[in-house]
C-alpha cells in the first residue's frame, strides 16, 4: 500500500540545500504533505515551537552546524520549549559510526533513512515508523533522556565543541551505560531480576566511547531458544539472549518482547554496518 500524507506536515531539516529538495520532491507523490525547511537544529527548534505549523514527522541529518541532528533529537525527546516528546523522528544520514548510530538508538529516534534515498526505500520506512508510533509506551522518561551525554560525545567522535556554562568535562567521560539496554520491551517486561544481573556479572557499570565492552557479553543471560532471521520473527516473540550492536553495547535484554518497532530497526542497522542478521527467540 503506498503511503498517503496527505494533511500531514513533515519538518526536513539538512544543511545541505540539495538534499532537503531531493526528499521533499520523493514526498510530494506521498499525497503533497505541507514541508517546513531548516537548515539546522537550531532552525528545527524554532520551527518546532514556534506555533505556525502542527508538525507530524521531523526527518533530519546528522552532521549539521549550530545544532547537530542528535542534539535536535534529544531536544524533542526531553520535550525542550514544550515540544512533544513522542514525535516520530527519522535520521536521514550517509553515516556508519557506530556510537553516533548507538546514541541515536538510546535517544529513541524511530527510523534511519540511509543516503541516497529511494522512494521506495522512503516510503516504506516511514510506512513502517507511522504504524509502529500510534501509542507512545516505547518513550523512555525524560530523566532518562537528559543523562546521554550527546554534547561530550560529539566531542569525542566528529570533533564538535559546545560551549557549556558548566565546567569543562574531561575527555572520555560517560556517556551510555554498558549494561543498560539502548531499546528495552515496549511492555516494559523483564523475566530476569536485580538478582540474575549480580549473578551473572552484569551491573550497571559507567561506559566511556572509548571503553570495550565485549567482555560481558560471554556471560550474558540467556534462555531455551533458538536462532531466527530478522524478517521471520514472529509477532510478540521474547529475546532469548542478549541482542548487541556491533561495537558490542548492548541493545536489548535477553526476555524482552519484540515488537514491529524494534525489528524494523534492526533491520535499518544492517544498511548502518551493525550486522545483527538473526536473534535467538525463547521456546
Amino acid at each position: 500500500m503506498e503511503l498517503n500524507l496527505t494533511g500531514k506536515t513533515v519538518l526536513l531539516v539538512d544543511d545541505e540545500k540539495f538534499s532537503r529538495a531531493t526528499v521533499a520532491r520523493l514526498l510530494e507523490d506521498m499525497g503533497h504533505p505541507h514541508l517546513v525547511h531548516a537548515a539546522n537544529g537550531m532552525e528545527a527548534m524554532e520551527q518546532l515551537s514556534s506555533g505556525n505549523h502542527h508538525i507530524d514527522m521531523i526527518i533530519s541529518d546528522f552532521n549539521m552546524p549550530l545544532k547537530h541532528g542528535l542534539e535536535l533529537l534529544k531536544s524533542v525527546r526531553t520535550g525542550e520549549r514544550n515540544i512533544g516528546s513522542h514525535m516520530p523522528f527519522a535520521m536521514l544520514t550517509g553515516y556508519s559510526d557506530k556510537h553516533l548510530v548507538d546514541m541515536a538508538l538510546a535517544l529513541d529516534v524511530n527510523a534511519f533513512l540511509i543516503k541516497p534515498v529511494s522512494k521506495s526505500a522512503l516510503e516504506a520506512r516511514l510506512g513502517k515508523m507511522f504504524r509502529q508510533v500510534q501509542s507512545d509506551n516505547w518513550l523512555k522518561s525524560s530523566r532518562e533522556y537528559k543523562e546521554i551525554d550527546v554534547e561530550t560525545a560529539l566531542e569525542d567522535i566528529v570533533g564538535i565543541a559546545r560551549p557549556s556554562k558548566d565546567q569543562p568535562k574531561a575527555r572520555g567521560v560517560f556517556v551510555l551505560r554498558k549494561n543498560k539496554p539502548l531499546f528495552r520491551s515496549p511492555t516494559g517486561s523483564d523475566v530476569f531480576g536485580d538478582d540474575d544481573l549480580k549473578a551473572h556479572n552484569l551491573e550497571d557499570e559507567a561506559l566511556s566511547l572509548d571503553d570495550s565492552v565485549q567482555a560481558p557479553v560471554q556471560k550474558a543471560r540467556q534462555l531455551d531458544g533458538y536462532e531466527c532471521p530478522l524478517d521471520q520473527v514472529p509477532a510478540g516473540a521474547m529475546l532469548a539472549r542478549d541482542v548487541h550492536t556491533a561495537d558490542g553495547r548492548l541493545f536489548m535484554h535477553a526476555g524482552s518482547h519484540l515488537s514491529a518497532r524494534v525489528v524494523s530497526i534492526l533491520i535499518d542497522l544492517q544498511d548502518l554496518g551493525h550486522p545483527v542478521d538473526s536473534v535467538w527467540i525463547a521456546k
